[in-house]
This record gives structure tokens, sequence and C-alpha cells, in this order.
């Protein structure tokens, strides 16, 4: 009996210190995240860096942080919008953000183990779909929204070096995406735009209208397959505008 007596009071008096175990969560004004538990507030140690947002949806600023192993996208101040917070496997690096218009998808650029692929999530921090294959984005060559559900980015060839540096091929595609984040359907499609040769490359990038139904693409062009040894290659460089394929 006075074992039984003990272990009850023992397990009343760790239920309290259990209950008191303090809830972790995270705030932001757009400009600083910080970490609270209902009794403190510490600021968390960011790098803050500005994002360009789509082009036509300019009057409004989007920044994101790499805080707690987790990229945070943040609105500006004004909006009031919570931050959406998604997570980062260990060793992963993310390069750029951006957001449809309806900021409903978040469209990231994550590079993991060298590899760099395009991600999209939904407001949750869940993960939607990705596609393997990009341009590394840290020369700027970011993917443009075309509309809330499509956007062009510059694809790269695995498997085709050009020479001894190494450069994949690279062509133009448009990302299209079908369905409702957390609905039963999503669904995405990747359609080439333009694709490479032994002596052409391409970058989707400047321009991108849904209403014209055009896009801009730079278009580089070699003499000769042999061109591409060269450390820098003598190519000529075109720009030219390319038809989006329709919708749906």
């Amino acid at each position: 009996m006075k074992k039984f007596l003990a272990l009850v009071l023992a397990a009343l008096l760790a239920f309290p210190a259990m209950a008191a175990t303090p809830k972790v969560w995270y705030s932001t004004d757009g400009k600083t995240v910080w970490r609270e538990d209902g009794k403190s507030r510490k600021k968390v140690n960011i790098d803050p860096m500005f994002v360009d947002d789509a082009g036509y949806h300019a009057d409004s600023e989007l920044s994101w942080f790499k805080a707690d192993s987790a990229v945070w996208i943040c609105e500006e101040k004004s909006r009031k919008s919570k931050p959406i917070s998604i997570p980062l496997r260990k060793g992963e690096d993310c390069d750029y953000v951006s957001m449809n218009s309806i900021r409903t998808i978040a469209l990231l650029s994550l590079v993991y183990r060298g590899n760099e692929t395009l991600a999209l999530f939904d407001t949750k921090g869940n993960k939607l779909a990705e596609t393997p294959g990009v341009l590394g984005l840290g020369n700027g060559n970011s993917p443009l929204w075309i509309d809330d559900t499509r956007f062009t980015f510059t694809t790269s060839v695995h498997g085709t070096k050009r020479g001894e540096w190494g450069r994949n091929w690279h062509g133009a595609a448009v990302f299209e995406i079908f369905g409702e984040p957390g609905s039963g359907y999503f669904e995405t499609l990747v359609t080439p735009l333009c694709e490479p040769t032994e002596t052409v490359d391409y970058e989707a990038g400047g321009s991108a209208d849904g209403d014209t139904g055009k896009c801009g693409v730079t278009k580089y062009t070699v003499k000769s397959p042999g061109e591409w040894e060269k450390e820098e290659p003598d190519f000529d460089m075109e720009y030219i505008s390319v038809p989006l394929p329709a919708a749906g």
C-alpha cells in the first residue's frame, strides 16, 4: 500500500512539470523572426534577403530567411499575413524563393548534395511537386511566373556535358500546375519551349506574359560543337520571343 501511494505521489509531482513544458512557436513582422515560448521572446539568428516578386505583382514585397533548419517566407508588415515555414533537410540549401500572386504556392530552388531542383510547396510547408535538372540560379536566371499556375524556367539536361568544362545543355520550358493544394487532385506538367542542340543553348527569362502568349528566351549559338571546349566560348547571343503553350 505504501509503495502504491509513493507511485501515485511521484506521478502527481511529475505531471505539473510535464504540463509546464512551454510550447515553442515563431513570429515575424516580415523583417525579423522571433522564437517564443510564452515567457521569453528571442530573435532568431538569420540573414535576411530580399527577393524580387513576379513582375506583374510588383506592388508587394517578399522576404525570406533561413533559420532553425527552415526557410521562412514573409510578406511585408502591412499585409499582416502569417509567415510560411518550409523545412530543410540536413545539408540542404535554398537559392531562390517566389510565390504566385494569390499566395497559394511557394516556389523554391533547393540544392542538396550538389543537385538543384525547383520544388513547389503549399502555405503549410508541404511539398507538392518538384522538377530536377535546373540551371543554377546563382547567375540570376530565375523562373518567371506567367500566371498563378504556370512559370518558365531554364532546364539543365544531365548527361549531355559540353567539353572538359562540363557544361550541361540548357533549354527553356514551362512548368504547369493542375488542381488545388490540399485537394484530392494535384498534378504538374513540364512542356519544353526550346530544346538545345549540339551548337545551340537556350535560357528562359526576361519576360513571360500570359496575356500575349509570349515569353522571352535567350539563344546562344556557336559555329561548331568544339567551341564549347573553350573556357569562354565564342557564341552569338540573340533574344527571341517564343509562343507559350495554351494553359491546360
